[in-house]
């Protein structure tokens, strides 16, 4: 028997004993984040909370990220790439995954719009869970990485997100996909936050299928000093570093942020940096693409470092060089894997007021250019500021370690399992 055969062999018996299916974009073998969606970095770390004893009752479906499918052993877990990003039939390779293993008997959904590619795919979502729920009657969790209050759906909201429909026409779908996908085939679904709750519960009318279970946040220590750092990204050590890091999207306020660091009093005292990568959903639109050329010609006429998507090998690197990382969000739609990151990190942040009910007032700004230059300045006004954001953060980062929320989210899947 060949190696290809032994592990073929060995992958059939490991999945006589799924329980509980993972459908999420997924990091390539040996990495813990990836460049095609926060997703993947997510759920790689809430699978690596479970105890081992429950971990081998799971398997991951994942994207398909390079020519052929592929199945691999990762870290204990088996992860099978089985559907493609962008094909419109993705739906039909899960289905049939599904509909042969009668052993699995929860499907757990990491719940991103675009995760399955453009709008035609969001579509299908529904029809994706309905074929798990109605016709294969198998269990279904959803965790919401995006919720849209109705009241919050506005032009701006829209311009934001890239989204290029009459407003009125964006909160009706809206409000029927949250209701089609929730109230007909979906038992469980997880939320980041009560903020995210409340919104389904008051707005949506969802009373008894909404759980909250925050974003959970890795052990991180770091292995640098803040000198070294700065010094192998080429940074002067007496420069208040500035941080963005992200995607590159609308509705992350990156022309807040720039348009705040403007307004800095003594400028020169600070560097600016904006890394992040292209959203690969609209990577190709017109209108993005004009959007962010304004955004790099704005960012070299100010002298701000630009360096695009960082390895996962340098993300330590930006954050230990940083003294203070900037989330400028627009709308409160979702939590921030990169606030989790830094609280990870216990590396000091402020925020917009989209995180108002999230994160603790003192440390947040209106959504003015003014008000972010003013709360940068107040920072760095006062070292208390950052001992006091880092006490802050140890006490998050306990109640948030992802070994506490992978017990959460297997409690849920105890129930589910317990009635069948």
């Amino acid at each position: 028997m060949d190696a290809d055969q032994e592990i073929t062999k060995n992958n059939s018996q490991i999945e006589q004993n799924i329980e509980i299916a993972h459908i999420v974009t997924y990091p390539s073998l040996g990495q813990k984040h990836s460049n095609f969606s926060a997703l993947a970095g997510y759920t790689k770390n809430l699978i690596d909370g479970f105890e081992e004893k429950d971990k081998i009752k799971q398997i991951v479906l994942s994207n398909i990220k390079e020519i052929g499918q592929k199945s691999f052993e990762f870290d204990g877990v088996l992860v099978k790439e089985i559907w493609t990003r962008g094909d419109l039939f993705f739906w039909w390779s899960i289905f049939q995954y599904l509909r042969k293993n009668k052993q699995i008997k929860v499907v757990h959904l990491q719940h991103e719009f675009n995760m399955f590619g453009g709008l035609i795919s969001i579509i299908l979502i529904p029809w994706l869970l309905f074929l798990i729920n109605t016709v294969l009657r198998r269990k279904v969790v959803a965790t919401f990485h995006e919720i849209f209050s109705p009241k919050l759906i506005n032009k701006n909201f829209m311009e934001a997100n890239n989204l290029f429909l009459p407003t009125w026409l964006a909160t009706i779908v809206f409000y029927f996909y949250f209701q089609l996908t929730i109230l007909l085939f979906i038992d469980k679904v997880i939320v980041h936050d009560d903020f995210f709750k409340n919104i389904l519960k008051e707005e949506y009318h969802f009373k008894n299928k909404v759980v909250t279970i925050a974003h959970g946040v890795e052990d991180l220590n770091w292995t640098m000093e803040k000198q070294e750092a700065k010094s192998k990204l080429g940074l002067e050590n007496d420069k208040k570093v500035l941080m963005f890091f992200g995607f590159l999207a609308g509705y992350k306020g990156v022309e807040l942020l720039i348009e705040g660091y403007k307004k800095l009093e003594n400028r020169g005292e600070y560097k600016l940096i904006i890394a992040g990568g292209k959203v690969k959903r609209v990577a190709n639109d017109p209108r993005y693409k004009a959007w962010l050329e304004k955004i790099m010609d704005d960012c070299k006429t100010l002298e701000i470092d630009t360096p695009g998507f960082v390895k996962n090998e340098d993300i330590e690197t930006y954050f230990r060089a940083s003294d203070l990382l900037i989330l400028p969000y627009l709308t409160p739609q979702s939590m921030s894997g990169i606030m989790a990151m830094a609280v990870g990190f216990k590396q000091p942040f402020i925020a917009s007021q989209s995180f108002e009910q999230r994160v603790d007032d003192q440390w947040l700004f209106n959504l003015q250019p003014e008000a972010l230059a003013n709360k940068i300045e107040w920072f760095f006004q006062n070292q208390q500021n950052a001992v006091d954001m880092i006490s802050y953060l140890k006490t998050m980062k306990q109640e948030r370690l992802w070994v506490v929320i992978a017990s959460q989210t297997q409690q849920i899947y105890n129930q589910l399992l317990s009635n069948k």
